[in-house]
């Protein structure tokens, strides 16, 4: 997960504070904007929180809100510690990309923007705070003076640095963090991350947004001072579906098959893929049914029928229309996390599809209980032999447990949207003015002598290695030499111990101190 800081995108940084602000201020559609805050780039990246994002920006535009991104544009997790001024963030605004500058110069740049009037900040939403210097977002919420900020949990990262809780041998950790941290080489210090995460929100107070029960549960109980700002609000509505709000119809080959299973969403172990390899490897289960891969795959097994499937090229109805048009019966979503929310467990109760789930999967097997359109099993061994003995499926398709014929739509939810709306109402919050000229170029002065800390801590090293190489060409000539006088030594030992073979040898000395023979027959 983490790289050398040296690896990280060079910052572009423009001397020209209100060239910047122009350039901003040329992609917002509109003056009311949401600032949302997230570890990557939701216009490429194909997770489920960039999901969120793009859908949230698509409901914040038809109400005529602006939706500006800041995402860590570097993965090492040390360089917030260290560097929080310098952190480089990536921005969009309205998904057009307009640079990679520090998170202060961000700052700075919208409280220029603020002050001129060309935006007017709404609410933060904090989706992702990934490789984040929390002491650079505290600073930018707090220039933003008296804006709603919502903390979203896709993820447990902000309880322990391994944001599924799985440990290092994959394996989840059953969320008891207290008794079972500090052995863990994925999180080695757990209480310090769990306490800098406490320091944070306790300073910009935020509503926390959860998308289940489940994930509200788990979160609260290591933040149980903030359980009662927790609010469950899913991503999406499932509603029955009207005439017009068809999804994709199956195609003729999907009529008559044996039953289609299929693995749904991009290859992660922690979505249950060596499972699924596992799966296609059995023989009665790879023989007894069609199989397929809906979504991003890199390893391809023979027997598999692979089918890629993107939100960014296709839209948000792109799986939901693609296991239709597939005839996919049965879906295997076999998380090994509490899942927070799962998209694609919607987007199969939606296109009418089974779902097979282990009790460990969070927010998945939630669902399957309480709408009793799948199976929760307790081992995968369990579910491989309900599998392959064919029956049980079959009873379970047959007798009315799968959601087959009962397909619904999905609506993202316009609950949050609605409520940035309503923010509208609120009178502005006059700024005093601040010395943002001097705040900048202060800024700009210190990142340039960053820069030549960095690239003298760079030629010091280079000297340093050089010196390393020259100190190890010396041991080498040394022990070559001594070698060297080693086979000499034993060589004169042999000429001593064998004289009458010397008529065979004509040995030919060297003047030195001590003599190099060559020798050769005659």
């Amino acid at each position: 997960m983490t790289t050398d800081h040296q690896t990280t995108s060079k910052l572009s940084v423009p001397a020209d504070r209100s060239a910047l602000a122009d350039r901003m201020t040329a992609h917002l559609i509109f003056t009311d904007a949401v600032f949302a805050i997230s570890h990557s780039n939701y216009r490429s990246a194909l997770g489920g929180t960039e999901k969120v994002l793009v859908e949230e920006q698509a409901a914040l535009r038809e109400r005529q809100i602006s939706y500006v991104q800041i995402f860590s544009d570097h993965t090492d997790d040390r360089f917030p510690v260290q560097q929080a001024g310098d952190q480089p963030v990536g921005i969009n605004v309205d998904s057009h990309p307009v640079d990679t500058i520090s998170l202060m110069q961000f700052t700075l740049v919208i409280q220029t923007m603020i002050s001129r009037g060309t935006v007017r900040p709404l609410a933060v939403h904090l989706h992702h705070l990934l490789h984040f210097s929390l002491a650079g977002l505290a600073f930018l919420i707090g220039t933003l003076r008296r804006v709603p900020v919502r903390f979203f949990v896709h993820d447990y990262f902000s309880i322990c640095s391994s944001f599924n809780l799985l440990n290092e041998a994959n394996q989840f950790c059953g969320h008891q963090a207290d008794a079972g941290c500090g052995t863990c080489q994925r999180c080695p210090d757990p209480v310090a991350h769990r306490e800098g995460m406490q320091s944070f929100f306790d300073r910009i107070r935020p509503e926390v947004v959860v998308p289940s029960d489940i994930a509200g549960d788990i979160w609260a109980r290591y933040f149980p001072h903030l359980a009662d700002r927790v609010r469950t609000v899913p991503h999406q509505l499932v509603e029955t579906p009207t005439a017009g709000d068809e999804y994709g119809k199956p195609s003729n080959a999907a009529q008559a098959k044996k039953i289609r299973i299929a693995y749904v969403g991009y290859e992660q172990v922690n979505k249950g893929l060596e499972t699924w390899w596992r799966l296609c490897d059995h023989g009665d289960i790879r023989h007894a049914y069609d199989l397929y891969h809906l979504g991003t795959a890199g390893r391809r097994l023979a027997g598999v029928t692979y089918v890629p499937v993107s939100f960014q090229d296709e839209g948000p109805d792109a799986m939901v229309n693609a296991l239709i048009r597939h005839g996919i019966d049965v879906v295997l979503l076999w998380s090994i996390w509490p899942e927070t929310y799962s998209f694609t467990f919607f987007e199969s109760l939606a296109a009418g599809c089974y779902v097979i789930t282990n009790r460990n999967s969070g927010n998945i097997q939630a669902q399957v209980r309480q709408r009793d359109c799948g199976q929760v099993f307790d081992s995968e061994s369990e579910m491989l032999r309900f599998l392959s003995g064919g029956q049980g499926i079959k009873s379970a398709l047959a007798n009315g447990h799968s959601p087959k014929g009962k397909r619904f739509v999905l609506r993202f939810n316009p609950e949050l949207s609605e409520s940035v709306e309503k923010i509208r109402a609120r009178p502005s919050v006059s700024m005093p003015p601040v010395p943002i000229d001097a705040q900048w170029m202060d800024h700009w002065y210190m990142m340039a002598a960053a820069q030549m800390a960095s690239d003298r801590r760079n030629a010091e090293e280079i000297k340093r290695r050089a010196g390393e190489i020259d100190r190890l060409r010396a041991q080498l000539a040394v022990y070559q030499i001594s070698r060297l006088h080693r086979l000499i030594e034993r060589f004169r030992q042999w000429w001593q111990r064998h004289p009458n073979l010397s008529k065979y040898v004509r040995p030919v000395f060297v003047g030195c101190s001590q003599p190099f023979i060559y020798f050769f027959r005659r």
